[in-house]
């Protein structure tokens, strides 16, 4: 119940009007509770660290303009009958595709072996294969074929001398003989050989005729050794080589000497000389 009593209790409030100078919104103390409730919470976050409460990014007022005017272009650029989401043409179709693909190199990156290798040794030869590589260039940039200095200046001059003979150098060369045998026991086995020889073939002429000396070997001995040995080694020089003393040692084997001819030319050797 309104009490309109309260103007004469204090003379003070004589001059106020009898109708309520205070009024509050409909409602407002049915809402006072959550209102104090949220006002504690927003004097609690003012109270907290800054870091925990709201905050933006550094130089983000002053960057703020120029953000809103490319946004601003950004919004006028784009055609709005564009579907914001697009694919290429075809996508669908190639995704099974696409899908396997990416499973393959997902199963060959998981892989143990590794994807790079090198040969063995690589590292250990890389110095002198990095030099070699750049004397190789080095040389090509340098050119290959040279001549000498005027060098087709005199071309014509020394066609026309070797083929005229003029101003051809004439050099002598001595004659190299080389001895076809030089080894000493060659020489002393062909002489055995030929005493051999002329020792049968003598012995085969003196057997053809009847002698009444009486000797073995003692007549053949005393004929060669009044022949000098100088003069055997001289003729075994210059009638006698290789292919000699092979078709000797033959027909020595085969049995086929012509003692006779043989003889002769022993005899004839000992009148001349």
């Amino acid at each position: 119940m309104e009490n309109k009593e309260w103007a004469g209790e204090e003379m003070s409030l004589q001059r106020f009007s009898k109708e309520t100078p205070f009024a509050v919104p409909a409602g407002y103390f049915e809402e006072a509770g959550q209102r104090i409730l949220s006002l504690v919470n927003i004097e609690g976050l003012k109270t907290d660290d800054t870091a925990q409460g709201f905050a933006v990014p550094a130089d983000y007022f002053e960057n703020l303009t120029n953000n809103i005017q490319s946004r601003i272009n950004i919004e006028a650029a784009a055609d709005p009958n564009e579907p914001s989401f697009a694919v290429p043409q075809g996508y669908f179709d190639q995704l099974s595709a696409n899908i396997q693909s990416r499973i393959a190199i997902e199963d060959a990156a998981n892989k143990e072996d590794i994807g790079f290798t090198v040969p063995a040794g690589y590292f250990d030869n890389l110095q002198q294969q990095i030099n070699s590589r750049i004397a190789v260039e080095i040389l090509q940039k340098e050119p290959v074929f040279e001549v000498p200095e005027n060098y087709f200046e005199t071309l014509n001059k020394n066609i026309l001398a070797k083929t005229t003979g003029v101003g051809r150098e004439e050099v002598i060369r001595k004659t190299i003989v080389r001895k076809l045998w030089a080894s000493n026991t060659f020489k002393y086995a062909t002489a055995a050989c030929l005493a051999l020889i002329i020792g049968a073939g003598a012995f085969l002429r003196n057997a053809q005729v009847p002698q009444p000396v009486e000797h073995q070997r003692s007549y053949l001995h005393s004929q060669l050794s009044q022949i000098p040995a100088d003069e055997i080694k001289d003729y075994l020089e210059l009638h006698i080589d290789a292919s000699d003393n092979r078709q000797l040692l033959e027909n020595a084997n085969e049995e086929q000497i012509n003692t006779d001819a043989l003889s002769q030319d022993l005899q004839d050797y000992l009148d001349v000389n």
